[in-house]
């Protein structure tokens, strides 16, 4: 599919993994693009804090873009509750799939994603602020206002903004939110054994416990990811202990399933909600990611979710190319 070459580039606002991997698919696709992200543009540095367990659709696509990003793959998952010694298993195995997915840093992803682009010669804007939009009217299209005051006549705005997006206020986009009242405390940590491929997640009465497998560290010691979802007064408590009081509490927690947990990296905490917007699309915008939907990070799905919504969307976009503008 393909834009008449004077036709105004498709707009992406965001710079995030799903406004970089949207940007990535239309320029593969043929589709003249701009990516505009109000930030600075981001480095190699990564937190190992912050993870996302890929599906394997959501890997493969990845690959179909030739974006290449460090991953752990898991093949096993297990995932049992407070109240009893039952566990349910999974194994990729049983379903004929050499994985049931990978862990990739967000850092690590997003900073692959922008070097393909920018390989690739796709227009970056960084620290491009998106001031106000006119919205397509009589037949003229959408012409983004920035900051500065320059003007940018564009065919199309997909908003990956996150979820306090900008571009769906300026829609007039309202939102349904439902507070979680509780938070999430993530870290990264060493345990004494390893985690044998495979994604742990333990139901709290207070909230899910994941432990998600990391490669061994430069000294070869065993390293997960871990999101700890506990009402706000736990985390609250969970934020003040010391590291070895943390450390204690988390191995407990867990059962000491991997066996204790021997050190953690300083951990980071934040509010969790779902927030869903009332539509998904408006003349001239689309949303995607965080900008449409918010969910609760159990099993991983927010990521996941928001490249679904680029593959869903790209080839929507091609049939409309294909039609070309109704009469």
């Amino acid at each position: 599919m393909s834009l008449a070459p004077d036709a105004p580039p498709l707009a992406v606002i965001g710079g995030g993994i799903v406004g970089c991997a949207l940007a990535l698919a239309l320029d593969h696709a043929g589709v003249p693009v701009v990516l505009l992200d109000q930030g600075p543009p981001p480095g190699p540095e990564s937190d190992p804090r912050r993870g996302v367990a890929l599906a394997p659709d959501v890997l493969a696509f990845l690959a179909g873009l030739e974006v290449d990003v460090p991953q752990t793959p898991y093949a096993h998952m297990t995932v049992w509750d407070h109240s009893g010694p039952a566990a349910l298993h999974f194994s990729a195995t049983e379903v004929g799939l050499p994985r049931l997915g990978a862990m990739v840093e967000n850092d690590r992803l997003r900073w692959a994603l922008t070097q393909t682009l920018h390989a690739r010669g796709v227009p970056l804007r960084w620290g491009a602020r998106v001031a106000q939009v006119r919205w397509p009217s009589l037949g003229v299209g959408p012409q983004l206002t920035l900051l500065d005051g320059e003007t940018l006549p564009v065919a199309l705005v997909c908003a990956a903004d996150g979820g306090h997006s900008p571009l769906r206020g300026l829609a007039g986009i309202g939102v349904q939110d439902e507070p979680m009242h509780q938070r999430a405390v993530v870290t990264a940590v060493v345990t004494e054994r390893p985690h044998e491929a495979t994604a742990w997640q333990r139901f709290l009465p207070t909230g899910p416990l994941a432990f998600l497998p990391l490669d061994d560290d430069a000294e070869g010691r065993h390293r997960c990811s871990v999101v700890w979802s506990v009402d706000e007064d736990r985390a609250r408590v969970l934020e003040a202990l010391d590291d070895d009081a943390f450390c204690e509490a988390l191995s407990e927690a867990f059962e000491y399933r991997l066996g204790a947990v021997l050190s953690a990296v300083p951990r980071a905490a934040f509010p969790l909600q779902q927030r869903h917007a009332e539509r998904y699309a408006a003349p001239g915008l689309v949303l995607l990611g965080d900008a449409a939907h918010v969910v609760h990070p159990l099993a991983g799905q927010g990521v996941n979710l928001g490249l679904r919504d680029v593959m869903a969307l790209v080839p929507t976009l091609g049939t409309g190319l294909r039609q070309g503008p109704k009469p």
